[in-house]
C-alpha cells in the first residue's frame, strides 16, 4: 500500500451506513467546514448530529486542526442555550463531532414570519447573551453569531451553534492572510479590517440578531456585499422606531451600544448587554412576573399591603448547609417608574424625637420614621435611605442623629427630614424638611391626631405633605400607610425587634418576635418573609418554605419593589437563584445607591451562584457606600480567607468586630479565620468567649468548640461530640444530622474508615425515625460520603449500592442535585477501570436537563473523563472551570490532586497548601481528605524539589493513620518516600 493509499479520505456518511454505536439516517445540510448527518446513537437510543470533515479538506493539516479545535471549544461549554457535543472521533480518516440534536427551526426559518413580539425578542436576545458570557468566561470567542447559527428546540428555548470558527484563548489565529472570518453583515468593523476579533465582536453580532429580530430586516444588508461591508463600516443603522412603533427610548440606546463601531464604546461584555436586556426586560412588565408565582389566596376584607424589610437569601454555603443573611429593602418607586426617575432626589428620614419619654421604650419615634419611610418609598422619582442603612450612618457619625450634615454624607442624601413626635392625647407630630447642601428650609408639618387615631393615621396624613414640599406627585388614589405594613402597631414593634435580632444570629429571640407579629397579623406579608429567612438559617427548610409561601400569597398586596424582593426569596427557597439575583439586580439597576439591595445581590453572587469573584467587588461597593455595614465586612472576610488572602481577611473581620464590639458573631467570624489557618487553640478560646458572651448563640458554634478538640486531639473529645449532638437534637435535626456528619468524618480524619461508616449507618438509622421532616440532602450527603469512602477502600459494588439508594432521592428533591449524584457513579467505574461504562454513564448524565446542574458539575465530571482519556490539557481546563469557584475543602483538594497528576505540581502546591492547615468543619466533613491532602502535598513538594517540606507533610500523614485500619491506601508509599528523604538530607 502507497503513502497515497493511506492517507486517502473513503468514508462517505451517507443514510444507511453504520460505524462504531452510530446510525446514520439523512443528510442534514453541509458547509465549509464540514457536513452534517443525523444518526442514531444505537448503546444509548437517541438521536444526535454527526458533523464531519470534508472528504476534500481531511487531509489538510491546518483545516483539520481548525475542526477539532471548535470541537475542543463546544465542548468545553456548558450551557442551556449552547448546544451540547457528546463525543470527538474519527471514522477511516473522517474526524467528526457527535453532537445534540435540536429538531427545531433556525432563527432564521422563525424571522421569515416577520419581527418576534418585544418580550420575545428580548427574552432570547437575554438568553444568547447569557450563552455568550459563558462562552467568553471560558476563553472561547464565537466569530460567528447569525441567525442561521441559532436553532430553537421544541420548547422555544434558542441555543447556539457551529463553533467552527471559535478562537480559543491562547490558541493560534486560524484566519489565513487575507481572508476574513464571519458573515458578512454580521461581522464587527474590526473583523472587516482583519484586526483580531475578541469578546465585544460578539456582541457587535448579537446586536444585528436583536435589531433583525426587533426590526424584521438586517440593520447593514445591502445589494452587494461590498456595499454591505461598506454599510457595516461606516452607515448609523436607521433607528427602531422607523421599522417598528412603540420602542422603547432606552432599549434603543442599548442597540446603539451593542452597534458602536469603535470596540471601545461598545457593551464590553456580553454580560453588559445582558445586564441591560435584563433590565429592558423586566420593566416591560414587573407585575405580569410577580403574578405569575402567586398562590391564590382569598381576599381578605381590608386590603393590607406589605413592604418586605429585613428579608434575607437562601443559598448553599456547604454541602446540605443553608447561609441566608438578612436584607432591608427601601422601594424607590411603583411598578413601572424608569430607572432615571428612582435616584432624581434621594431623602433621608432621621429617627423622629420623642418628647415625651427621652428612653422612647417603646420606640415610638423610631417606629413612626421608618412607617413614613415605607410610605415615601412607593414614591416616583424618590429614593429613600432606607432604616437599616440610616442606622448604620449615624452610628459612623458618633450616634448622634442631630449630626444631619454628617448622616446625609454617609448616605448620600440631598433632602433630610427631621421630625418630632408629642406623646399625648392626641398624639402631635413636626417636621421640617431641609436641603443639606443650602440648610434651606423646604417645608414645616405640624400634624395633630384626634381622638382613636393611632400613628397609621397621622403617617397617612404627614406623607402626602411631605411629597408636595420634595415637589412629587400626590396619587389621587393613595392609600394608608398601613395598606404597605401592618394595622397594628405592636406587630409593627415585634417586627422590627425580631429582624434586628436575626440580624445578629440570635435565632431564638428573633424567631420569638418574628412569630408574634404574624400571629398578631396573620396578613403581615413582611414578617412572614423574615420569619421564613430566619427558618432556613436554622436548617429548617420545610417551615421556611411554608412561610415563604404565605408571604407569596400576600405578593400582590406589596408594592412593586417588595414583590421583586418576595420573588428573590421565593426563587431561592426553589433553588432558582440566577431568577433569584435577576430580580435583586433591578433593584440595583434603578437605584445604584441602595446598599442593602448591593448586599442581597453580592450574597447570591457568593453562596447561591458559588462565584466568590464576581461577589467580592459587589461588597467592596457596600462598604464604600456605607463603611458601618458590619455584615458587609463580615463577608468580605470570608471571600478573602476562601482566596487565601490571609491579610486582607483579618483586615476586613476587624472592622466587622470594631463596628459591633460587644456582638457574639465578630468572636465567631474569627474563630473560624482561625481555624481556617491552622490555628484551633486560639479559634477554641473565641468560639467559647462567644458562647459565654451569648448563650443562646448559634448552634453550630457548639458544634465548633467540639471540632477544635477533636483536631487537637483533646482526651474526650468524643463524649464530648456526644453531648454536643444530644443538646441540639430537640433544637434542630438538620444542625444534628451535620454535627453526625463532622464526627463520622473525624474517624475516617483519623484512618478508621470503617467506623465512620458505621457512624453514617448510624445517621442514617437515625434519620429514618425522625418524627420531624428532615430535608433529602441529609440523607443524600450520608449515603454519597459512604460511596466515596468505600470506592477508597476499593469496594466498588458497595459504592454503587450507596449511589443507587441516594437517585431517586435526589431526582425528587428541589434541594439537590441528579447530575452530581450521578457522577459518584462515573467516578467509582473509572476507578474500577469500566471506561465503556463510565462512558454510558457521562452519556446519560448529559442527556440530563441543565437545571438540575448546579453550575460546575458539568464542568468538573467531564474533566474527570477527559483526564481518562488522556487529554490532560483539557482535563485541567475544565477542572479549573468547575472547581475555581468552589469553597468546598474537598472540591480544592481534587482540584489540587489534579493539577499534581497532570504535570502541574506547583498549582498543586498553590491549591493544596491552604486547604493543608484548616481545621474547618468543611474539611472533617470531607472524611479522609484531611489526611489524604498531608500526602499528596508531600509529593507535590517533591516535584518542585522542596524535601524538607515534602518530609514534614508525610510525617503529618503518617502520625494521623498511625492508629488506623491495615491496609490502608498512601501508608506504604508515603512510608518509603519519607524513608529516601531523610536519608538524603
Amino acid at each position: 500500500m502507497t503513502d497515497d493509499d493511506r492517507t486517502r479520505i473513503t468514508f462517505d456518511p451517507r443514510p444507511g451506513v453504520s460505524f462504531a454505536q452510530y446510525r446514520i439516517v439523512d443528510r442534514i445540510g453541509s458547509g465549509g467546514m464540514g457536513e452534517v448527518v443525523l444518526a442514531e446513537d444505537t448503546s444509548l437510543q437517541r438521536m444526535v448530529a454527526l458533523k464531519f470533515l470534508p472528504a476534500h479538506a481531511a487531509a489538510d493539516a491546518d483545516l483539520k486542526d481548525r475542526f477539532l479545535r471548535e470541537a475542543r471549544a463546544a465542548a468545553a461549554l456548558n450551557h442551556p442555550n449552547i448546544i451540547h457535543v457528546y463525543e470527538v472521533g474519527e471514522h477511516e480518516g473522517r474526524p467528526f463531532i457527535a453532537m445534540e440534536h435540536v429538531d427545531g427551526a433556525t432563527l432564521r426559518d422563525r424571522m421569515a414570519d416577520g419581527p418576534f413580539p418585544l418580550e420575545e425578542a428580548l427574552a432570547h436576545g437575554l438568553h444568547l447573551a447569557e450563552a455568550l458570557a459563558e462562552a467568553h468566561r471560558m476563553g472561547v470567542v464565537h466569530r460567528d453569531i447569525k441567525p442561521g447559527n441559532i436553532v430553537f428546540d421544541r420548547s422555544g428555548r434558542p441555543k447556539l451553534l457551529d463553533f467552527g470558527l471559535a478562537a480559543m484563548s491562547g490558541a493560534e489565529p486560524i484566519t489565513r492572510d487575507g481572508s476574513t472570518l464571519g458573515t458578512v453583515g454580521y461581522m464587527a468593523p474590526e473583523t472587516i479590517r482583519g484586526q483580531a476579533a475578541d469578546r465585544r465582536s460578539d456582541v457587535f453580532s448579537l446586536g444585528v440578531v436583536l435589531y433583525e429580530m426587533l426590526t424584521g430586516k438586517s440593520p447593514f444588508r445591502q445589494q452587494t456585499e461590498a456595499s454591505t461591508l461598506d454599510a457595516v463600516l461606516h452607515r448609523e443603522p436607521e433607528p427602531l422606531s422607523r421599522s417598528r412603533a412603540g420602542m422603547p427610548p432606552t432599549l434603543q440606546a442599548v442597540l446603539d451600544k451593542a452597534l458602536q463601531k469603535d470596540p471601545q464604546l461598545r457593551h464590553q461584555t456580553a454580560d453588559d448587554l445582558a445586564a441591560d436586556l435584563r433590565r429592558e426586560r423586566r420593566d416591560s412588565d414587573i407585575s405580569s412576573a410577580s403574578r405569575s408565582r402567586v398562590v391564590p389566596a382569598p381576599e381578605p376584607a381590608k386590603r393590607r399591603l406589605g413592604p418586605l424589610v429585613g428579608v434575607g437569601i437562601a443559598a448553599v454555603l456547604l454541602v446540605g448547609m443553608f447561609w441566608l443573611r438578612p436584607w432591608a429593602g427601601n422601594g424607590d418607586g411603583p411598578a413601572g417608574v424608569p430607572a432615571a426617575e428612582a435616584a432624581e432626589r434621594r431623602l433621608l428620614v432621621l429617627p423622629f424625637e420623642n418628647l415625651a419619654s427621652t428612653d422612647d421604650d417603646d420606640r415610638l419615634g423610631e417606629i413612626l420614621s421608618s412607617l413614613l419611610i415605607a410610605d415615601l418609598s412607593q414614591s416616583a422619582g424618590l429614593s429613600v435611605v432606607s432604616s437599616q442603612h440610616l442606622h448604620r450612618a449615624i452610628e459612623q457619625a458618633g450616634g448622634d442623629a442631630g449630626a444631619v450634615d454628617e448622616v446625609a454624607r454617609r448616605t448620600r442624601a440631598d433632602r433630610a427630614l427631621t421630625g418630632r413626635v408629642l406623646r399625648a392625647d392626641p398624639l402631635v407630630i413636626t417636621t421640617e424638611l431641609v436641603e443639606v447642601s443650602s440648610g434651606t428650609v423646604l417645608g414645616s408639618h405640624r400634624v395633630q391626631g384626634s381622638a382613636g387615631e393611632d400613628v397609621f393615621a397621622l403617617v397617612d396624613r404627614l406623607a402626602p405633605e411631605v411629597r408636595r414640599d420634595l415637589s412629587l406627585q400626590v396619587p389621587t388614589d393613595e392609600g394608608s400607610v398601613s395598606d404597605f405594613t401592618t394595622d397594628d402597631p405592636k406587630a409593627y414593634q415585634d417586627f422590627v425587634l425580631g429582624t434586628e435580632a436575626s440580624e445578629k444570629f440570635y435565632f431564638e429571640e428573633g424567631e420569638r418576635y418574628l412569630r408574634s407579629a404574624v400571629q398578631r397579623d396573620p396578613e403581615f406579608a413582611a414578617a412572614w418573609a423574615e420569619l421564613a429567612v430566619l427558618l432556613m438559617r436554622q436548617g429548617r427548610p420545610q417551615e421556611a418554605r411554608e412561610a415563604s409561601d404565605r408571604a407569596m400569597t400576600l405578593i400582590d398586596r406589596a408594592g412593586w419593589k417588595d414583590r421583586l424582593v418576595i420573588l428573590s426569596v421565593d426563587a431561592s427557597m426553589r433553588n432558582e437563584h440566577r431568577e433569584a439575583a435577576s430580580y435583586i439586580q433591578q433593584i440595583v439597576d434603578r437605584d445604584p445607591l441602595d446598599v442593602d439591595a448591593l448586599f442581597w445581590l453580592a450574597s447570591l453572587q457568593r453562596h447561591a451562584l458559588n462565584d466568590i469573584d464576581l461577589s467580592v467587588p459587589t461588597y467592596q461597593r457596600v462598604v464604600e457606600l456605607d463603611p458601618g455595614y458590619a455584615a458587609a465586612w463580615n463577608q468580605l472576610a470570608y471571600c478573602h480567607i476562601f482566596r487565601d488572602r490571609t491579610d486582607q481577611a483579618f483586615a476586613a473581620l476587624e472592622r466587622y468586630a470594631a463596628l459591633l464590639p460587644n456582638d457574639a458573631n465578630p468572636l465567631d467570624s474569627r474563630g473560624d479565620l482561625l481555624a481556617y489557618t491552622g490555628r484551633p487553640e486560639e479559634a477554641k478560646a473565641l468560639y467559647e468567649e462567644a458562647i459565654r458572651l451569648r448563650p443562646d448563640f448559634g448552634i453550630n458554634t457548639r458544634i465548633k468548640i467540639a471540632l477544635m478538640d477533636a483536631y487537637l486531639d483533646r482526651p474526650g473529645w468524643e463524649e464530648t461530640f456526644r453531648e454536643v449532638i444530644a443538646e441540639i437534637e430537640p433544637v434542630s435535626p438538620s444542625q444534628a444530622a451535620w454535627a453526625r456528619m463532622v464526627r463520622a468524618g473525624l474517624d475516617a480524619y483519623r484512618g478508621r474508615l470503617n467506623e465512620s461508616l458505621a457512624h453514617m449507618e448510624d445517621l442514617r438509622d437515625w434519620i429514618a425515625v425522625q418524627t420531624e421532616e428532615l430535608p433529602d440532602y441529609a440523607l443524600i450527603d450520608a449515603l454519597l460520603n459512604e460511596n466515596m469512602i468505600l470506592r477508597f477502600q476499593g469496594r466498588f459494588a458497595e459504592a454503587h449500592a450507596r449511589v443507587d439508594l441516594a437517585l431517586p432521592l435526589a431526582q425528587a428533591s428541589e434541594d439537590y442535585s441528579a447530575w452530581w449524584v450521578r457522577h459518584e457513579h462515573l467516578v467509582t467505574y473509572l476507578a474500577e477501570g469500566r471506561m465503556a461504562d463510565a462512558k454510558a454513564e457521562l452519556a446519560r448524565m448529559e442527556a440530563l436537563p441543565p437545571e438540575i446542574d448546579f453550575g460546575y458539575q458539568r464542568d468538573w465530571s467531564r474533566g474527570v473523563m477527559a483526564e481518562a482519556e488522556g487529554d490532560a490539557e483539557r482535563a485541567l481546563r475544565l477542572y479549573e472551570a468547575g472547581k475555581t469557584r468552589d469553597t468546598y475543602p474537598q472540591n480544592r483538594i481534587d482540584l489540587g490532586a489534579a493539577h499534581l497528576r497532570l504535570g502541574d505540581p506547583e498549582g498543586a502546591v498553590r491549591l493544596l497548601e491552604a486547604v493543608a492547615i484548616q481545621c474547618s468543619e468543611g474539611l472533617a466533613a470531607a472524611h479522609y481528605y484531611g489526611a489524604w491532602v498531608h500526602y499528596l502535598l508531600g509529593q507535590a513538594y517533591e516535584e518542585v524539589g522542596r524535601p524538607a517540606d515534602a518530609v514534614a507533610q508525610y510525617r503529618i500523614f503518617l502520625d494521623l493513620w498511625q492508629d488506623g485500619d491495615p491496609g490502608l491506601p498512601g501508608v506504604d508509599d508515603a512510608a518509603a518516600r519519607l524513608k529516601r528523604l531523610e536519608a538524603n538530607l
